[in-house]
């Protein structure tokens, strides 16, 4: 039996959702989450369950995913339709873009740098849906696009074009993306705005951000302050670290 139901997409999908509708082929899929490519392979969106953790290009349905992901799922003219299902998007919401300008001036310039030129050679080291190297490059990328400084634009430029599926996993490489054009989970951008906060604030929401995944959330929070010095999380190795002391 066929089910219409309605569903939550992120803003970043508008123009998909608003497109004409069009395959997309799950890469890899979970109980929590399917990550979504198109023809040319790119993972351009992610379907979640109810209870999973929002990403910057998601679609929330309100059931559980089913066992077995459809081959294709179908997304446009409002729609997203699987197997016999149809979900029409009847609610959005805006993925954290965080802007923190005044965060500018306390970059460490050698440690951007280096992350610049070493992020290829660490994409995919790691275990896990998303390598930890990509996490501390995401959580990087996301500071310097925030504070508005110019090696970030740089940085985003280079990640969009890259052909990350082939280095790293789908999920990683759909975060990446995303990363590129300024937006994150919220948890990195609770932590962000809480830099300027006092210390209790700052320990509740890096307490936050570390609850996501198994080490995603300290990935993150390495890249955070791989390029803006503070006290960083305890380092996972030396063969997972971007830029280099």
């Amino acid at each position: 039996m066929s089910v219409r139901t309605g569903c939550a997409a992120s803003t970043a999908l508008a123009p998909m959702v608003d497109g004409p509708p069009r395959p997309l082929v799950v890469a890899h899929g979970s109980s929590t989450g399917w990550q979504l490519v198109d023809a040319s392979g790119r993972v351009v969106a992610c379907l979640l369950s109810p209870r999973s953790l929002r990403l910057p290009h998601g679609i929330v349905v309100s059931s559980p995913l089913p066992d077995a992901p459809p081959a294709p799922v179908w997304l446009g003219a409002g729609w997203l339709r699987m197997c016999d299902d149809e979900h029409r998007v009847a609610r959005w919401w805006r993925p954290a873009e965080p802007r923190h300008t005044d965060l500018q001036d306390r970059i460490d310039e050698r440690a951007a740098a280096v992350v610049l030129r070493t992020w290829r050679s660490r994409l995919g080291a790691g275990d896990g849906l998303t390598p930890y190297a990509d996490d501390v490059i995401c959580g990087a990328l996301i500071t310097l696009l925030a504070t508005g400084h110019p090696v970030g634009a740089e940085l985003a430029a280079a990640v969009d074009v890259a052909d990350l599926e082939v280095a790293t996993t789908a999920t990683s490489a759909g975060l990446l993306r995303q990363a590129a054009h300024g937006r994150c989970i919220d948890p990195l951008a609770g932590y962000l705005a809480s830099l300027t906060r006092d210390e209790a604030v700052r320990d509740r929401c890096l307490a936050r951000l570390e609850e996501v995944g198994h080490s995603s959330g300290r990935g993150m929070a390495e890249g955070v302050h791989t390029v803006l010095p503070g006290p960083p999380p305890a380092r996972r190795s030396a063969d997972t670290t971007v830029a280099a002391a």
